[in-house]
């Protein structure tokens, strides 16, 4: 009960802050194979990926922060919440990380970093 009420709190506040980002300006028939390039769609999608990251990633965190304070003693619930908070941190590095990987890539491919 406590993971759905989890879920159904990161998908609010994912939805409400890509929103506010103005990501939900995505329009499909802008976005069609013949109006734009490979490269353009591979950034959009790459740009969608990137904003929604930090937001998933503090999501994650905040509900290990929340299982480790409310804990109380219950070794089993502490121990959930510190790994929850470890492993926002680790992936988050890791979208960084891949994010640098990407730019550098479609740097060497195509010549500018978008």
């Amino acid at each position: 009960m406590l993971s759905a009420f989890v879920l159904r709190l990161l998908s609010l506040v994912t939805i409400g802050c890509a929103s506010a980002a103005g990501i939900d300006s995505f329009n499909v028939s802008e976005y069609s194979y013949g109006d734009t390039s490979w490269t353009a769609m591979f950034e959009s999608i790459l740009k969608v990926l990137v904003a929604s990251a930090p937001v998933v990633a503090g999501t994650v965190f905040i509900a290990g922060a929340f299982f480790f304070a409310i804990s109380s003693g219950k070794e089993d619930m502490a121990s959930r919440g510190k790994s929850l908070m470890i492993d926002a941190l680790v992936g988050y590095a890791v979208v960084v990380a891949a994010l640098g990987i990407v730019k550098v890539t479609a740097y060497m491919i195509w010549g500018h970093s978008g």
